[in-house]
């Protein structure tokens, strides 16, 4: 029973890593690498821009500091 927690609790630890979303603004771009601020290792992860009334305009997928894919947003509808 024991055992079974704690695979369970390591699981669910590395997917809340894996699965980061951050609001852009907390990246820095490095000579083309994007890492957290005054962090070492470059960002894997999801960034967010918002527009000022609080809405998503944008989200980048990042991997080892670059950028893997982009979605850009119009109200509420997702945008080519």
């Amino acid at each position: 029973m024991l055992k079974k927690i704690l695979i369970i609790l390591i699981i669910s630890i590395s997917l809340t890593c894996y699965g980061k979303t951050i609001n852009r603004s907390y990246l820095q771009n490095r000579y083309g690498t994007f890492y957290e601020i005054d962090q070492k290792n470059p960002y894997t992860g999801e960034a967010t821009f918002y527009y000022e009334n609080g809405k998503v305009e944008l989200q980048e997928n990042y991997k080892n500091g670059k950028i893997k894919s982009k979605t850009k947003y119009k109200g509420e509808k997702e945008v080519d």
